[in-house]
């Protein structure tokens, strides 16, 4: 089963989880992900949603500390 619902039809919680893999991915230096550290801090802003306890925030503050040691 392959599911096809287009990006902008799923939830906030889904697409805030793709930001999460995909970043463990570009840790890995996987070749499955094409997107860059900002690629991944843009779609997770994007995605943040609900954060009662900051726990999205802490997650984009940790991307940005990682783009900048990349840098």
């Amino acid at each position: 089963f392959i599911n096809t619902t287009p990006i902008d039809e799923v939830s906030d919680d889904i697409k805030f989880s793709i930001a999460v893999a995909g970043f463990g991915q570009k840790l890995r230096n996987s070749n499955f992900v094409d997107w860059d550290l900002k690629d991944i801090q843009v779609f997770a802003q994007n995605a943040k949603g609900e954060d009662e306890f900051e726990y999205r925030d802490d997650f984009i503050s940790l991307i940005k500390k990682a783009k900048y040691l990349s840098e």
